[in-house]
């Protein structure tokens, strides 16, 4: 393999020694890489949705600990918010396919 980068000559550095860690072959290339990527399991959905509401609870329960302080309208958005996306992933645990999970 011919190193072409004229930095690495001008340097004068040689690192094929690392070439096996930069550069994977081909045939190494696998689809178990996709893994990394996958969708999320129902058990995911499921722990994701129990803590998206309890933070919910939270924001809303600080909404009414803040009283007389106009930033607690952010926080009950955020609170709102934050509910409404622990539907969202309760929704997505009902729908997933059972894999085992």
């Amino acid at each position: 393999m011919v190193d072409d980068d004229p930095r690495r000559r001008r340097a004068g550095a040689d690192l094929g020694y690392n070439r096996p860690h930069m550069e994977a072959p081909r045939e190494e290339m696998t689809d178990d890489s996709t893994e990394w990527f996958r969708e999320p399991t129902r058990r995911e959905h499921w722990i994701a949705a129990a803590l998206f509401t309890g933070f919910g609870v939270f924001f809303v329960a600080l909404f009414v600990v803040l009283e007389g302080w106009w930033f607690r309208w952010i926080v009950l958005v955020l609170g709102l918010y934050s509910i409404a996306h622990a539907i969202g992933h309760a929704r997505d645990a009902r729908h997933a396919k059972r894999m085992g999970q």
